[in-house]
């Protein structure tokens, strides 16, 4: 799903492979930069599922991830009012019971006192 175009100043569009070497950038030519979704932040049931249908129809969600993770239900190109809120609902139910081990639960990874040494001490001489 991650993608590069350069964009030359004439218009011209040429999509770069992901390890394309060395390529010559010209005033007035732009890079477009698709990548590929991150962790995200908070609870997916909380982004809308007119989002949610977005980012499938863009193709940063598959429509199995979009119904599993955030409970939408997507059919020919439209959300599925009805049947997106059994999911939701039944997603909310799971998240509450599973609570402290759900996937999406925000908060602290590590709760370390205050004078806990770094994971990765920095370079000898730093």
């Amino acid at each position: 799903m991650c993608r590069t175009v350069l964009v030359r100043a004439s218009g011209e569009e040429t999509e770069l492979k992901s390890k394309e070497g060395t390529i010559r950038i010209e005033a007035g030519d732009t890079l477009k930069f698709w990548t590929t979704g991150s962790g995200g932040f908070g609870n997916p049931l909380n982004r809308s599922p007119e989002s949610v249908l977005e980012d499938v129809l863009e193709g940063r969600v598959s429509r199995v991830r979009a119904s599993e993770d955030y409970g939408v239900v997507i059919e020919d190109g439209r959300i599925d009012v009805e049947a997106t809120k059994r999911p939701r609902t039944e997603l909310t139910l799971e998240t509450k019971i599973k609570s402290s081990d759900h996937p999406y639960q925000v908060g602290p990874v590590l709760d370390c006192p205050p004078d806990t040494p770094p994971i990765f001490p920095p370079a000898s001489g730093s």
